[in-house]
């Protein structure tokens, strides 16, 4: 799965919004956790790029399948969208943790181990 896009809005009227496109690739055994931004153009700013790290290694860690802690994972980041407005530091966080969950909970679809 490549596409990762979370947008709400609150009934207050304060907005949040942001949306992630991923691709996840296995490493090498032992290569631990790689996180690589491919974003070029501003299609998300760059004081957004560490909340959706911060977001896919939350997830990473605590495991997106049954709760194990995951390994030997790349994430790239290689494009997305932000709103002048409504776009904040937990709108991309949520979104790279819901979309990097979602991809790696899918049968079939995930990264597992190349043994």
């Amino acid at each position: 799965m490549r596409r990762g896009t979370i947008g709400t809005r609150s009934r207050r009227g304060l907005g949040q919004f942001g949306e992630v496109f991923l691709r996840v690739e296995p490493m090498e055994r032992g290569a631990g956790f790689e996180f690589v931004n491919e974003v070029f153009g501003g299609t998300i700013p760059g004081q957004f790029i560490p909340a959706v790290e911060k977001g896919v290694r939350e997830m990473f860690e605590q495991g997106a399948v049954a709760g194990y802690p995951m390994q030997d994972v790349r994430v790239i980041v290689y494009d997305g969208k932000h709103h002048p407005v409504d776009s904040k530091e937990v709108a991309f966080k949520t979104a790279g943790n819901s979309r990097f969950a979602m991809r790696c909970r899918r049968p079939g679809r995930c990264c597992w181990s190349r043994s």
